[in-house]
């Protein structure tokens, strides 16, 4: 639970400083800790969320001790660092699994005469539970008409393996059969596809491991922020100084967004959304059409394609405005979230932290893009 008290550090309101540490539990396959392990502290690690990757979250650069070793397979085990204030309050930063182990080796002498190879320690970059859905299809698989989206999400969740999901209920039908065939893509692209048809966010697994499959939310004006930063105000102490920077991307900004269902080649239901015309990189405003087309199976109306395009839209890693800076670590970051700077809303794009560094400066790297929905038009 979040107390006022707690919050107020997360913010460093009317804080010149705080101690935090962080913890790496040692987890089973089915999420259940198993060990508490010690990092070597020399050598911080650093966990990334960035929502332009195919695995979204990341641990990189975790060095562990040859003592630790022991308890470690690196096969079945799961890593989950915990950050923990200086008030005992813990935040989960995701479940990574292994995705490269690299031991070091030293000859060592034994007590009794001759020498014997040991290891010294082990470094390590991890992956989160995406990691097992981006694995090829090693069977068909096919929905029926009328079968819900939600349903259908939580089947290739079931046949992948993944323990521990939260998929919004939607009452979203797929409109007529659709199928993927066994080896021709991946789990992950399937539940992109549904995610999409849904007018979810991408799949993503959160801080806590949890497979989340939940409603994109619109930037519109008046969508409450999940976190906010401002330069000026209360919230400026938050900010390093001079890390802030604003760029404009001006070759990578669709203006229209399509969506082309290509199971039908005679009427095909093409879906689209126009970013809104008082936004600086519009069509009225460039004179010209930037499109970014996807293709699809299984919508159910015009009006599906429509959201789709929309959410197709909201979830778009290019946008005309980006704003990039460093702060004081919020813990309760975590995927797509919905962030005020300076009193504009923006969408997070990425963020990474560095864990355990020896200054005492403990890093919160932001990448915000600004995104223009018109209020009346996203999931309509």
């Amino acid at each position: 639970m979040i107390t006022p008290e707690i919050d107020a550090q997360l913010r460093m309101d009317r804080l010149a400083r705080r101690d935090e540490t962080c913890r790496f539990d040692l987890l089973d396959k089915d999420l259940h800790r198993i060990d508490v392990l010690t990092a070597d502290s020399d050598n911080p690690p650093t966990v990334t969320f960035d929502t332009g990757r195919q695995i979204l979250r990341t641990l990189s650069g975790l060095n562990l001790p040859a003592t630790e070793l022991t308890v470690v397979d690196t096969l079945t085990t799961r890593i989950r660092p915990v950050a923990i204030l200086e008030s005992g309050a813990e935040f989960n930063l995701g479940v990574f699994m292994f995705g490269d182990a690299s031991r070091a080796l030293h000859t060592a002498y034994r007590p009794g005469g001759g020498t014997q190879i040991a290891t010294q320690r082990m470094e390590s970059e991890l992956v989160d539970q995406s990691y097992i859905l981006d694995q090829h299809m090693w069977r068909s698989l096919s929905f029926a008409i009328g079968a819900t989206l939600s349903s259908a999400i939580d089947t290739v969740l079931d046949i992948a393996g993944v323990v521990v999901a939260d998929v919004e209920a939607t009452p979203t039908q797929i409109r007529e059969p659709i199928s993927w065939v066994i080896g021709q893509t991946t789990w992950l692209e399937v539940l992109k596809e549904l995610h999409l048809m849904a007018g979810f966010t991408p799949p993503y697994f959160d801080n806590d491991g949890v497979y989340i499959g939940r409603t994109e939310r619109t930037l519109a004006l008046g969508q409450t922020p999940d976190f906010s930063y401002d330069m000026v105000d209360s919230d400026a102490g938050r900010i390093y100084i001079d890390t802030v920077i604003e760029s404009d991307d001006l070759v990578q900004s669709p203006n229209r967004y399509m969506v082309i269902d290509n199971a039908s080649t005679q009427a095909p239901i093409v879906g689209t959304y126009d970013v809104p015309a008082d936004a600086p990189h519009s069509i009225t405003n460039r004179g010209f059409v930037i499109p970014q087309v996807t293709t699809m199976q299984g919508l159910a109306s015009q009006q599906a394609a429509d959201s789709a395009a929309a959410a197709e839209a909201a979830q778009d890693r290019y946008s005309y405005r980006w704003v990039e800076f460093d702060a004081h670590p919020d813990y309760r970051h975590d995927g797509f979230n919905i962030v005020a700077f300076n009193d504009e809303l923006y969408r997070e794009q990425s963020w990474r932290i560095n864990l355990m560094e020896r200054s005492g400066r403990v890093s919160m790297h932001h990448s915000l893009r600004r995104e223009y929905i018109a209020e009346d038009e996203f999931g309509s």
